[in-house]
């Protein structure tokens, strides 16, 4: 069974026009994933865009939400993540993996947007003797930091649900924005989002593994630590804490029956063999073609 994956397209930011897609071959597959962030915010009108490329492909179509997807300024993120992604996933003829997963042939496909909970954030970061780091002192003012004693080694789950960090490097103050914070606005704590993730994954997983032989996970968000790169700049550092959850991975490791492990939303590739499972993360605007 052959598959091809997208991740991360962004549109209309990163990808301009869906055709600009025409020339990789895509549609030399069985299975078409589309992995999360296919479009850059909630617009129902540029997934439908998006979508309406793709829903041609002759084979199975799957998609999976990302965070992008769920941007909103004036929409409920939980809506459209539940309901309307669900009927715009079926309009299309792709099958919503967030809501249920799917076995084809003796073949099961499990997967849903996944989350972070920090815990893939760094637990040090070298900084440098004149970098002193900031607290968040009014969240509501883009200036309201205070100088702090903290280390990088005392960051804790407080810091990270700010989703902003202030530093003083220079003397200039600088700024880092997860945006999830501005556009994700909902009333769970970003570990009690990733707990119910991570529940749905075990509970579809339980039900596939009782009928396919082989099974394939597809999450947004990244589940192993071993497929991000090293930060080289404090702002990249400090974006570790949203890139996904270890909670995830360890998670899979106890299914033997799974041989392929597919994320997106860290926009590079990369591949990781642990035993006879296969990790990948599928490059920004790339296609990534396997077998299973």
């Amino acid at each position: 069974m052959r598959i091809s994956v997208f991740a991360d397209l962004h549109y209309p930011v990163s990808l301009k026009d869906p055709k600009e897609l025409d020339s990789k071959p895509w549609r030399e597959a069985d299975v078409l994933a589309l992995a999360g962030d296919m479009v850059n915010n909630f617009n129902p009108d540029r997934l439908a865009a998006v979508l309406d490329y793709f829903s041609s492909f002759p084979g199975e179509k799957l998609f999976i939400a990302g965070n992008h997807e769920i941007w909103t300024t004036e929409g409920n993120p939980e809506e459209i993540y539940r309901k309307e992604l669900k009927l715009l996933a079926d309009t299309y003829g792709f099958h919503y993996l967030d809501e249920s997963p799917r076995i084809l042939g003796n073949v099961g496909f499990v997967g849903n947007m996944g989350w972070y909970d920090y815990s893939l954030a760094l637990k040090s970061f070298p900084l440098q003797d004149d970098l002193i780091l900031l607290e968040e002192d009014n969240p509501e003012d883009q200036d309201g930091f205070r100088e702090t004693n903290k280390r990088w080694e005392d960051l804790g789950p407080e810091d990270y649900r700010k989703k902003r960090m202030g530093w003083k490097e220079n003397g200039k103050t600088l700024l880092t924005v997860w945006n999830d914070r501005a556009y994700v606005k909902w009333p769970y704590r970003d570990e009690e989002f990733m707990a119910r993730c991570l529940s749905k994954i075990k509970e579809d997983l339980d039900a596939v593994s009782k009928k396919a032989e082989k099974i394939v996970v597809i999450n947004h968000h990244a589940p192993f630590a071993g497929l991000l790169r090293e930060p080289q700049i404090l702002a990249k550092a400090f974006e570790r804490a949203y890139l996904g959850s270890r909670q995830l991975g360890e998670l899979y490791l106890r299914y033997p029956k799974i041989k392929l492990c597919i994320s997106g939303h860290i926009h590079h590739e990369n591949e990781l063999m642990a035993g006879p499972l296969k990790m990948v993360s599928v490059n920004k605007m790339s296609l990534y073609q396997t077998e299973i």
